[in-house]
């Protein structure tokens, strides 16, 4: 089984600086056709994940992205 939701990153929290800048962002979900069949089962959902700060600056707030959950088979 597959799930593919729609996120938007509402939220960023930085600490450190330089190397060592983490930060963490805050996902939810979003409407739209790409997210109809997921939200018929699953009608909210959030994700926070902490990142090193280059991979962060790849989000931006309020811009989407597709998170896609599948099975690990090698699990």
């Amino acid at each position: 089984m597959a799930l593919r939701a729609k996120l938007v990153p509402h939220s960023k929290t930085e600490t450190g600086a330089a190397d060592n800048r983490q930060v963490q962002v805050q996902f939810n979900a979003v409407g739209g056709p790409e997210n109809e069949a997921w939200a018929r089962y699953t009608p909210a959902a959030s994700l926070s994940i902490s990142l090193k700060g280059d991979l962060a600056d790849r989000f931006e707030i309020g811009r989407a992205y597709f998170v896609d959950i599948t099975e690990a088979t090698d699990a």
